[in-house]
């Protein structure tokens, strides 16, 4: 019996979108039933360096453009004081 309701759980939360080209179902369950990669703390951790490391090389050579904005009075903090 609970095999059972458990079949009909599965087929009632597949999502079927329909086009007038094709039928895409998805499986919600599908990524939680496959076993965790072991290296794919790693994966995440080397894609964030790059990225970070991407971000401070874009921001080095913005800082040495020579198109840095002008400097207004009302930026410097003593023009408050």
């Amino acid at each position: 019996m609970q095999a059972h309701l458990e079949r009909i759980l599965l087929c009632a939360l597949k999502i079927r979108i329909a086009s007038s080209v094709r039928l895409l179902e998805v499986d919600l369950f599908a990524e939680a039933l496959r076993k965790p990669d072991p290296e794919s703390f790693e994966t995440i951790l080397a894609k964030q360096k790059k990225s970070q490391e991407d971000a401070f090389k874009a921001f080095e050579e913005k800082v040495k453009q020579k198109d840095l904005p002008e400097v207004r009075p009302e930026d410097r903090p003593d023009y408050w004081r």
